[in-house]
């Protein structure tokens, strides 16, 4: 069957005397260990989950250089330029988006999350570019607002490996102490600015840009592939959704994941089918992840060196134990959601002096269980 199996053989001979011997086998399709496993990591989250990622999105945006973030937007505000500047026309620039605090909540519903994003202690800063009785001019503006409330219906999808997309829909605006600075500019102008309308614009496309990164790190996306140090060596990551649900309970995400290690681009392993985890998104945070990405990773592992062993160990007739795999550890998840490690033919070499002296080959079957850490 597929997956990590024992070959168990047994000889017997005329005078009862008997032999048994025992071998792994891998069975299923051969794949590079570095290429990315489908569907490698699901994990669902509910209504609460979403509750302590609200929390956790206010600083995160605050920390976020939201003018930058607008500046392929710019001009957030025009009019009369239809056909380029004329005589009478205007264009509204953002020079810095500030603010004394930010609230977000995300509750999830069906198709989306339902979204409020409040900004308080509002602070923009920009530039007039204009044109009146054919006469140019340039003038700094400053905007401000005691609060700022935008609600919607935030989207949210896949978006290759740049993690999630997201589009805030069904918008609806609140604007309270609004407070325009626009000394010197001509009367004509200042009645083709909607100001109301562009603080407005600013503050819901800078919502609907804020959660882009704030989602991929609420939910795991990451934009492109990461690399990190992991035992001396190079660990290249590239996770990118494959889909997203909302309901009213919560949301089930989908990624495909790949990791390989410097050194290992030649290794393969043994590919077996994967099944859909079966999660509830109204309990709590879960995390399903596919047994052929660990196993992925293991024979990468095995590829380089990593699991090959040698140690002191005395034992009478020997002063070291080397030990080698013939096969990666591999494992086995059932549909009952155990798992187990299945180690094939480990083979220890035993030596005296460097000499080998013995040897014996280890198979074994070990129950894998993962808990959260207590405390942490």
């Amino acid at each position: 069957q597929e997956g990590a199996s024992f070959i168990e053989t047994i000889a017997l001979d005329e005078d009862g005397g008997k032999a048994v011997d025992t071998r792994a086998v891998h069975a299923g399709q051969i794949r590079n260990a570095s290429a990315s496993v489908e569907n490698a990591m699901t994990a669902s989250m509910s209504t609460g989950a979403f509750e302590k990622i609200s929390e956790a999105a206010g600083p995160i945006v605050k920390g976020l250089d939201i003018a930058t973030m607008l500046a392929p937007m710019q001009p957030m505000q025009h009019a009369g330029d239809e056909s380029g500047p004329d005589c009478l026309y205007d264009r509204v620039y953002v020079n810095d988006v500030k603010f004394s605090d930010v609230k977000i909540q995300l509750i999830p519903t069906q198709g989306g999350l339902n979204f409020r994003f409040q900004v308080d202690g509002l602070d923009v800063p920009g530039r007039v570019d204009y044109a009146a009785a054919c006469l140019d001019g340039s003038n700094d503006v400053r905007v401000t607002a005691t609060r700022v409330v935008v609600a919607g219906t935030l989207l949210v999808s896949p978006n290759g490996m740049k993690g999630f997309a997201t589009d805030l829909v069904d918008q609806d605006i609140t604007l309270t102490g609004l407070n325009v600075q626009a000394s010197g500019i001509p009367g004509a102008v200042m009645g083709l600015i909607s100001w109301d309308g562009w603080i407005s614009s600013v503050i819901s496309k800078g919502a609907e840009l804020a959660m882009e990164p704030m989602m991929n790190s609420a939910l795991g996306g990451l934009a492109g592939p990461k690399e990190m140090d992991v035992l001396g060596k190079k660990l290249r990551m590239e996770v990118s959704p494959t889909d997203i649900s909302f309901s009213n309970s919560g949301a089930l995400v989908s990624m495909t994941m790949g990791m390989g290690i410097g050194g290992a681009e030649q290794a393969q392993y043994v590919y077996v089918q994967n099944g859909a985890p079966t999660m509830d998104p109204g309990n709590g945070f879960q995390l399903g992840l596919a047994d052929d990405l660990a196993n992925s990773m293991m024979s990468q592992a095995k590829a380089i060196g990593l699991l090959s062993l040698e140690m002191p160990a005395s034992g009478g007739t020997f002063d070291s134990t080397q030990i080698d795999m013939t096969l990666p550890p591999m494992i086995n998840a059932s549909a009952d959601g155990k798992m187990q490690v299945v180690l094939g033919d480990m083979m220890a070499t035993f030596k005296n002096n460097g000499t080998p002296v013995a040897k014996a080959a280890v198979n074994a079957k070990i129950a894998l269980e993962v808990k959260p850490a207590t405390g942490n």
